[in-house]
């Protein structure tokens, strides 16, 4: 019984030790997707090449939509777009109350073209970034919410930003 015990810690804290150094990785080179479409690519292969759940979905689903925007034809770049939203809700789904699956749908919603009808949620997932907002650990995550509300200060009200220049 003692060794299945260790062998499931084991097999824990090897899985949960090699997931977070990845979701470093996404969470790094997320905000540089939007301008590279070759780092973009690069990203959205490797998630590609395994199975994703969580956090890593809702990145999945992040990268197919931020890719679309690289992409020349309008029915690729829909067909990619469209994959990703199917990703990201069912990240949502499994991650409901996630701060960093909401800011990843945060970040798609506010830079969608209008005419997909794409941005239904924006004001939930503000308020749940925000509710969360002080028990999100400084790092690349923080830092990536913070340069993303930064530029688009029209999604908060100036008590809102005071809250995240904190």
């Amino acid at each position: 019984m003692t060794y299945l015990y260790h062998t499931l810690l084991f097999l824990m804290t090897y899985s949960v030790t090699i997931a977070q150094p990845n979701l470093e990785r996404l969470r790094i080179a997320y905000p540089i997707a939007s301008q590279d479409a070759e780092a973009c690519k690069k990203e959205l292969d490797a998630l590609d090449a395994k199975k994703t759940s969580g956090i890593e979905l809702a990145y999945h689903a992040a990268y197919y939509m931020v890719y679309a925007k690289h992409l020349s034809s309008p029915l690729s770049k829909l067909n990619t777009f469209k994959k990703g939203k199917t990703l990201m809700d069912e990240a949502i789904r499994q991650t409901n109350k996630s701060e960093e699956v909401h800011f990843l749908r945060l970040t798609i919603q506010t830079h969608a073209p209008s005419i997909l009808g794409y941005d239904k949620d924006i004001k939930q997932d503000l308020n749940i970034i925000l509710a969360k907002w002080d028990a999100i650990p400084e790092g690349n995550l923080k830092k990536n919410m913070k340069d993303f509300l930064s530029q688009n200060k029209n999604l908060l009200t100036d008590e809102q930003a005071q809250k995240i220049k904190t």
